[in-house]
């Protein structure tokens, strides 16, 4: 039997385009009462638990990255997407230490707009009970250098490990924040 998709091709975009991460905002997973999805790929902004909210991350431009890499095992018949956000946060001090510490114990939905402007959902998808997988931040790593020289980085860096059946969604509009 043959396997066979529906393909539409991919026209040359002559737009600005640049790298890199602008914002990052981060709720429980539980926090999260649906995500609607406008269109295949795209959801609309979350519909929240009452009282609970998406939280800003802030670091220094040019220190965060996301990036999605298609996997198939023809031998074992499977295929999934490892997503990898990685966030770099500048000076080391017990506050940042603490904000990590929590997520890395949580169950995550993260948004992440690049700096085109366009926002990426990891942690949920139309697939699932509910909708879709979360970021489990027990599957994330992180650490934290001083540095050795002056112009050395001191600070933390996260990388948030997403395993899902497909590439992240698109939202539109924004996460409701405090």
């Amino acid at each position: 039997m043959a396997c066979t998709q529906t393909l539409a091709g991919i026209s040359r975009d002559c737009l600005r385009n640049v790298g890199g991460i602008r914002t990052v905002w981060i709720a429980n997973y539980a926090d999260i009462d649906s995500m609607d999805y406008i269109e295949d790929g795209l959801f609309s902004s979350p519909n929240m638990v009452v009282g609970k909210v998406f939280f800003e991350y802030q670091f220094a431009r040019g220190a965060a990255s996301l990036s999605s890499t298609y996997q198939v095992n023809a031998e074992n018949g499977t295929k999934y997407v490892q997503n990898d956000l990685v966030l770099t946060f500048n000076r080391m001090d017990t506050t940042k230490r603490k904000a990590i510490l929590a997520l890395l114990g949580a169950e995550l939905v993260i948004v992440a707009e690049d700096n085109n402007g366009n926002r990426w959902v990891l942690g949920a998808n139309h697939q699932g009970p509910n909708f879709g997988p979360a970021v489990v931040g027990a599957d994330s790593d992180a650490d934290g250098l001083t540095g050795t020289a002056y112009a050395d980085r001191n600070g933390y860096s996260v990388t948030f490990h997403w395993v899902a059946p497909e590439m992240p969604w698109g939202m539109y509009g924004t996460p409701p924040t405090a």
